[in-house]
């Protein structure tokens, strides 16, 4: 009897052992299988975050739930699913995943980034300038998070803080030329043009040349009207300018010289732009005015007219119309001009007084001086009058 309880308490201790052995080989297979799930779908991360840059937010979200599905606090997982919502416009839905993310992870510095810029657009300055400065302590030498901070401070008029937090920044960092140039364009926007102007020249010589940056310099010229050294800017720009770059160039450059009396060049710029917008009025009717100022009528009477066949009937190119037949000394053809403007409500007045002046031409005097007293009823403090009446 003892003999047969013995043998069974041995089988009993035998087989309990071998099933706890089946157990724990369960567990740890079903465990091994869980870290393996675990860490395909992290893995795949980065290529979810990848994606919502190439515009396929859907393939990330999948991504991501597949990460969520085994690891429900992965911060980064939160993070990139609250980044690809926001890209569908889903932004309530966004904010939700931004918040989880840096709930599980207080240190996700993108997370408090993300949250600033929400606020923002909520019009919470206050608090999402206190998640950028939270984004900001975990990684200080950030540009983006420095030049967003500067850019709050900005946009609510404090210039001087926006100023000190990049100069702060950039006396750690003297080369780093983003945070050079978010310098030189709190300066543009505060109204020293000139302290930006010098930013730019800086650049230009730590970092080397730079399109982006030799622009911006040129608007600057342009702004503090030193239009010989906006042009000399941009006349360097437009050689290896894009197409849609050098159009903008070359309309830039011709109101530069305009400005700087050099209407020649003016037209010279505006004919280069016909050559891919002959249909393009507003552009005839500038090159017809440079041309009146570069004193060549006859090109300008040709503007005048190219833009009215492309617009019946339009005052700007009349007035332009009868001016260059003025100075051509064609002064009937111009009354005749001048007579279809002179309702105009924007045009009438120099339609009255270009009418006494070609009345003056042939010899109506006691008309021409009817023609200046209309025009200064229409418009008592015109100062072209006085000078036109001469």
């Amino acid at each position: 009897m003892l003999k047969k309880k013995i043998t069974t308490s041995l089988f009993l201790a035998v087989f309990g052992l071998s099933f706890a052995g089946c157990v724990s080989q369960a567990e740890k297979k079903q465990a091994a299988v869980r870290r393996w799930k675990k860490q395909t779908a992290v893995a795949k991360l980065p290529v979810a975050n990848d994606m919502i840059e190439n515009g396929q937010a859907n393939t990330a979200i999948e991504l991501t739930d597949k990460c969520l599905a085994v690891d429900e606090e992965n911060a980064v997982a939160n993070l990139i699913k609250g980044k690809a919502l926001y890209s569908q416009g889903k932004i309530i839905e966004a904010e939700d995943f931004f918040r989880r993310a840096v709930e599980f992870d207080s240190k996700l510095h993108e997370g408090w980034f993300w949250l600033g810029l929400l606020s923002l657009q909520d019009g919470e300055q206050q608090r999402g300038l206190s998640y950028y400065e939270k984004a900001l302590a975990e990684q200080p030498a950030n540009t983006e998070y420095i030049v967003a901070i500067a850019d709050v401070y900005a946009s609510k008029g404090q210039y001087d803080k926006a100023v000190a937090i990049i100069e702060e920044k950039s006396a750690l960092m003297p080369l780093n030329k983003d945070l050079a140039i978010a310098q030189a364009d709190l300066h543009l926007r505060s109204g020293n043009v000139k302290v930006a102007i010098s930013i730019y020249k800086r650049v230009l010589v730590t970092s080397g040349y730079s399109p982006d940056v030799v622009a911006a310099l040129g608007y600057c010229y342009v702004i503090d009207h030193q239009w010989t050294m906006a042009a000399e800017v941009f006349e360097k720009l437009v050689k290896d300018a894009s197409v849609k770059q050098k159009e903008t160039y070359l309309e830039l450059l011709a109101v530069i010289s305009v400005n700087n009396t050099q209407y020649g060049k003016a037209v010279q710029y505006f004919d280069r732009l016909t050559v891919n917008r002959r249909d393009d009025s507003e552009l005839w009717l500038k090159m017809g005015q440079a041309a009146l100022g570069a004193n060549a009528p006859k090109r300008a009477l040709a503007c005048a007219k190219r833009a009215l066949s492309l617009r019946s009937g339009w005052a700007d190119a009349l007035a332009l119309k009868g001016s260059a037949q003025y100075l051509s000394g064609d002064h009937i053809k111009s009354i005749q001009t001048f007579e279809k403007i002179r309702r105009d409500q924007k045009l009438a007045c120099f339609a009255w007084l270009m009418t006494g002046r070609n009345m003056r031409k042939i010899g109506e005097h006691e008309r021409a001086e009817l023609a200046f007293e209309k025009a200064s009823v229409l418009d008592p403090s015109n100062t072209l009058l006085a000078y036109i009446k001469k």
